[in-house]
């Protein structure tokens, strides 16, 4: 009887698992907005359900919640878009800048290297070359900006869909599993939403803190164009572990660089410790602590591995792959070890 129920299993999950893979096979050119649409939906869905709950009150009609969603959803695209502006405009007006930091900081390094191991670099013209390359793709973003429009309508039309319709998917695939595998499948989407949270949430909240930090200490330290400087560090505090540490680095090369040593050395003594540790080492793993237990070099090997290998979206589907990976074997460890002891054969 068990085994005629398994086969009766078969045609229909071949059938599903045809289907994801023909979906995925159709939709693959935009499979990154939509994974995109789906991990921002998964942290902002709490919210979406505060506000549908603080607005209608518990179990509101059909239309109620679709307005909820809609607001949540536009709400949320406006904040992302007003990062995203903001960060482009300050690159483009301060693109001299830019430009200035890089070949004098290199400029510095190439002397003090020169100096100490007898040597000649050609470090200025390199960095120099590769600065203007990397400024010169805000020129390949503006003119992509056709396909950028498309995109950005689609994620806007699947934000709104997982939002509205995700918790139901889930509870419906939930429901098709057995009481037993229910939990199991209920770790992997408390570690997923722990994931997202930590990248959306708790990096975010970390950048901010950053650049809070990073006004005053460039303020007082008499730098020109405080706030983006600032805005600089809080951007960088997103790549966790190395990103402050190296800015705060390149900024007082570039303090030492242009005669400014008295700057140089509180980067370096203050502003490394204060602004690009303090928030890394402390504010990050404290907020993390509360809602999840993640490692965070196995989130920055996520990072790295995920952006060489998928690009802006691996950032978020790194992290997310190894955690899923580190979940499973726990999983499959766990299981082993209760077999063991059943059958008798664990030892110790």
């Amino acid at each position: 009887m068990e085994d005629r129920r398994r086969q009766n299993l078969i045609l229909p999950l071949t059938i599903a698992a045809g289907g994801i893979v023909l979906c995925a096979f159709v939709f693959w050119p935009i499979l990154k907005t939509l994974i995109l649409a789906a991990t921002v939906a998964v942290v902002v869905t709490p919210y979406y359900r505060w506000a549908q709950k603080r607005l209608w009150g518990d179990d509101p009609p059909q239309w109620k919640q679709a307005l909820t969603a809609g607001l949540v959803t536009l709400t949320s695209v406006l904040i992302l878009a007003s990062f995203v502006a903001i960060a482009v405009i300050l690159v483009v007006k301060n693109y001299d800048l830019l430009r200035d930091f890089a070949v004098k900081a290199s400029s510095y390094v190439q002397d003090v290297l020169s100096r100490k191991l007898s040597a000649e670099f050609d470090l200025t013209a390199a960095v120099s070359e590769k600065a203007q390359q990397l400024f010169g793709y805000v020129g390949t973003i503006f003119t992509a900006a056709t396909r950028f429009f498309v995109k950005f309508v689609i994620f806007l039309l699947s934000l709104y869909f997982f939002l509205r319709h995700g918790p139901g998917l889930v509870e419906s695939i939930r429901r098709s599993f057995s009481l037993e595998h229910r939990g199991i499948l209920d770790r992997f989407t408390k570690t997923s939403y722990s994931v997202l949270y930590a990248i959306y949430v708790v990096h975010v909240a970390t950048a901010i803190v950053t650049f809070v930090l990073a006004v005053p200490f460039f303020w007082l330290i008499g730098f020109s164009n405080v706030f983006f400087w600032s805005l600089l560090c809080g951007v960088v505090q997103l790549i966790p572990l190395l990103g402050p540490s190296l800015i705060m680095f390149a900024i007082a090369i570039y303090a030492f660089a242009t005669g400014n040593t008295t700057a140089g050395v509180l980067c370096l003594a203050v502003g490394y410790p204060v602004v690009a540790a303090a928030p890394d080492l402390v504010f990050r793993p404290v907020m993390m602590g509360r809602h999840s237990k993640l490692n965070p070099l196995l989130l920055l090997l996520g990072f790295v591995g995920g952006l060489m290998s998928l690009g802006a979206i691996g950032f978020m589907v790194g992290p997310l792959a190894l955690a899923l990976l580190a979940e499973a074997l726990k999983l499959a460890s766990e299981h082993l070890r209760a077999h063991n002891k059943a059958s008798g054969q664990e030892e110790g």
